[in-house]
């Protein structure tokens, strides 16, 4: 029996399959939004989640699943942001500026909860063959820390058309990398994040500025594009300020 914030229990009976694969999305929502109101929960969050995941292993894809879809920041997609941008704009034009300000902390948190969760797991290859359908799913590929290897990898890879989301998935991973555990089990990552990833990362951060030139090309409302302007200046900055802290630590 698991309970949430609001007193709402949840029961999971071995006999009842499909109870309890909906009883598990609802409590990863419940726990996604609750952690958006009480961001000092989320290590308290991140054991009830192990401790599910230990007690019912398909736990794991469900939860990994609703980050994924309650999160647009780590999408990659341009699109999405915008039309979450756009979102706030119909709801409350008069309160979007406050309204995204929340929604990058909100982001960041549920972010910080996956990759806490990653970093109590043990790395371990998910599937080694995947359909089309799955190939999308990068936590379907592998589990742990070197999942969040694997995330820092792909993200520094990436062009440069992504021009709101990556400062903010590298800034995430560069705060993890700190994490102990990783350098113990993968000392080979903090070589390659000093002469490989970080001269990377400096050379994406000048064309991340030079994105934000080219958002101020594209077609879209004026409003929606000063908020991509100021978000993309904004995340480059926390990016910045983390590879400043990591290059004074040497």
């Amino acid at each position: 029996m698991i309970s949430c914030r609001d007193n709402f229990e949840f029961k999971l009976e071995k006999e009842n399959k499909q109870q309890n694969f909906y009883a598990m999305m609802t409590i990863c929502d419940r726990y996604i939004e609750q952690l958006k109101w009480e961001a000092e929960l989320v290590d308290q969050t991140r054991l009830i989640i192990v401790l599910l995941m230990k007690n019912q292993p398909f736990f794991y894809e469900i939860f990994c699943a609703r980050i994924v879809a309650s999160l647009v920041l780590i999408s990659f997609d341009l699109e999405k942001i915008i039309n979450k941008i756009d979102l706030f704009e119909k709801e409350n034009p008069q309160q979007t500026n406050s309204a995204l300000s929340h929604w990058i902390s909100d982001e960041q948190i549920i972010f910080k909860l996956f990759c806490k969760v990653q970093l109590a797991l043990k790395s371990s290859k998910i599937k080694e063959n995947m359909d089309e359908n799955q190939q999308e799913n990068f936590w379907i590929k592998q589990r742990g820390p070197k999942l969040l290897i694997m995330f820092f990898e792909e993200s520094v890879k990436m062009a440069e058309d992504v021009p709101l989301c990556s400062p903010f998935v590298l800034e995430e991973m560069l705060k993890n990398r700190s994490t102990k555990s990783i350098i113990r089990q993968y000392p080979e990552f903090s070589d390659e994040l000093k002469h490989l990833y970080i001269p990377t990362i400096k050379q994406k951060l000048i064309k991340m500025e030079e994105n934000i030139f080219l958002l101020e090309e594209l077609e879209l409302n004026e409003g929606i594009k000063r908020i991509l302007i100021s978000r993309q200046k904004y995340l480059i900055c926390l990016l910045e300020a983390e590879i400043n802290k990591l290059e004074e630590k040497r």
